[in-house]
C-alpha cells in the first residue's frame, strides 16, 4: 500500500501534468517550428548555390561569350511579366590583402607595396596594451607617446589598406597600362578580369 505522502505526491503530479489536448497542441507547434527551420535552411542552401553559379556566370561564362560574339552590351526585350533588361560587360578590378590570411601572406603583399613605393596606400595602427593598474602609465602615454624608455614592451603596430583603397590603385595602374604580372596579383589577392552587370533597362 501507498503511504500517505506517496499518494499526496501522486496526486500533486497529476494535478500539475497539462491535459492532453494541450500537449499535442504544442507538440505540433513545435514540430511545424521545427520543419519551418529546416526549410528555410533548405532555402538558404539553394539561395546561396544560386548565387554562386550567378556569380560564375557574371565573371567567367558570360564575359566569354561576350568577347567571343565581339560585343559589349545586349539587350533583352520584355516578354510576358518579365521587364526588358540590358547585359553590358565592363572591366572588373579587385584587389583585398584579407586580414583572415596568415599573416606572413599580409606582410607578404604589404612589403610588397612598401617595396613599390607605396608605402602611402597602407594604414598603420599603433595599439599600446595596458593592464590592470596601469592608470598613471595611461596619463604618461597620453602626454609623452613615443618618448617613455618601457613604453616600446607595450607598442604593436598593425598594418593594413583598405580593399577599395587598394582596389582604386589597381585600377588607376591598369588605366594607365602599369599592368602587374601572375605573382603579383596573387601577393596582392587581386583580381584583373571583366564581369556582365545585369539590370533592368531604362525607359525609354
Amino acid at each position: 500500500m501507498k503511504t500517505i505522502d506517496e499518494e499526496l505526491e501522486a496526486d500533486a503530479a497529476a494535478q500539475a501534468a497539462p491535459p492532453p489536448d494541450k500537449l499535442d497542441r504544442l507538440r505540433a507547434a513545435c514540430v511545424a517550428a521545427r520543419d519551418l527551420d529546416l526549410e528555410i535552411q533548405d532555402l538558404e542552401g539553394r539561395a546561396s548555390a544560386k548565387k554562386k553559379e550567378l556569380l560564375d556566370m557574371r565573371y567567367k561564362g558570360l564575359p566569354d561569350l561576350f568577347m567571343s560574339a565581339g560585343v559589349s552590351r545586349v539587350d533583352i526585350d520584355a516578354s510576358g511579366n518579365m521587364p526588358a533588361y540590358e547585359a553590358k560587360m565592363t572591366d572588373h578590378y579587385h584587389a583585398n590583402i584579407s586580414s583572415a590570411w596568415p599573416i606572413e601572406r599580409q606582410d607578404a603583399g604589404l612589403n610588397w607595396l612598401e617595396d613599390k613605393g607605396q608605402g602611402d596606400l597602407i594604414t598603420r595602427t599603433i595599439e599600446i596594451n595596458l593592464g590592470r593598474n596601469e592608470h598613471k602609465l595611461f596619463e604618461q602615454v597620453m602626454k609623452v607617446l613615443g618618448k617613455m624608455p618601457t613604453l616600446m614592451d607595450h607598442i604593436k603596430v598593425r598594418r593594413a589598406v583598405p580593399w577599395n583603397t587598394l582596389t582604386a590603385w589597381l585600377r588607376e595602374r591598369y588605366v594607365n597600362n602599369e599592368d602587374l604580372g601572375d605573382t603579383d596579383l596573387q601577393t596582392l589577392g587581386a583580381v584583373v578580369g571583366r564581369v556582365v552587370n545585369i539590370k533592368p533597362a531604362k525607359e525609354k
